[in-house]
């Protein structure tokens, strides 16, 4: 890892995120499966990484139950969306956390947030009434709500994850958050699932410790490099990474009124306040 320059390390992170939409639609498993085996497989494997490091024992699941619950409201409403919608909604009502983000700050935290921050929320709302004024008929209510429901669950996630204890390395807490989600949806498994013949478990495996566990252990070695600030302008090309893969790949086809919505939504994420720090 220390031979990927940082910048390229985040990159590289955000392009597994990228893909795991997409790919998800080719695994055979429904999305509470998914889910769960995403959750498990690099759950283990980031806490054994984390207990593997000198004077660490194997640490406990601790008081991180409320953001794997909504750890695994989130997983679970974004791969349904993907694999019972469509991808392109699935990440583009992902990149809407922001929005959410500021909402609830405001709110919960009383903070008054800067003009170009209100701007930001403007364009990603009209971009996401186009998105639902567009994806409605195709692919119902349900699904439109499941995105927006999933975006919000990340967002209050994030929240959750800045003011807990720093005691922990952010490996350790993915792992124990990632642990609990796997846990809250054992009552909802369906173990048929597992055993049929469509299931592809080389894409499950690559879910679990590509996309999830290599990629979290990537971005958090970039981000502690780079700076918060940097990796956030990163992340923002999650969407844009998983989209152009559908449309190259998946023979994917957007409608001009999808580009100009996804725009809306995606572009103001690489604003910034003239204030912030590059």
């Amino acid at each position: 890892m220390k031979l990927i320059a940082p910048l390229w390390q985040a990159h590289l992170a955000v392009l597994l995120f990228g893909l795991s939409a997409p790919l998800s639609t080719y695994i055979g498993l429904p999305s509470v499966e998914l889910t769960f085996a995403r959750s498990f497989i690099a759950g283990v494997l980031l806490l054994s990484l984390s207990a593997s490091r000198p004077h660490r024992l194997w640490p406990s699941l601790g008081s991180s139950w409320k953001e794997g619950l909504l750890l695994a409201f989130h997983w679970y409403t974004f791969f349904r969306v993907a694999i019972e919608g469509s991808v392109d909604w699935a990440l583009i009502s992902f990149a809407t956390y922001p929005l959410w983000t500021m909402l609830l700050e405001v709110l919960v935290l009383k903070r008054r947030p800067s003009l170009v921050e209100w701007l930001k929320g403007a364009s990603i709302m009209v971009g996401t009434a186009l998105l639902i004024h567009f994806n409605l008929g195709p692919l119902g209510l349900d699904i439109i709500l499941f995105g927006l429901a999933s975006a919000l669950a990340f967002a209050l996630l994030q929240l959750l994850n800045h003011a807990s204890p720093q005691e922990k390395s952010s490996q350790q807490l993915a792992g124990e958050q990632m642990l609990w989600a796997a846990l809250f949806l054992t009552p909802f498994l369906n173990q048929k699932a597992y055993l049929s013949v469509d299931v592809n478990w080389i894409l499950v495996l690559v879910h679990g410790v590509l996309l999830t566990a290599l990629a979290y252990s990537l971005f958090i070695a970039a981000l502690r490099k780079i700076g918060e600030r940097k990796a956030a302008f990163i992340a923002a090309l999650e969407p844009i990474y998983g989209i152009l893969f559908a449309v190259i790949f998946m023979n994917l086809n957007l409608h001009w009124i999808q580009i100009l919505g996804g725009a809306l939504v995606i572009l103001p994420l690489f604003l910034r306040n003239r204030k912030d720090p590059l």
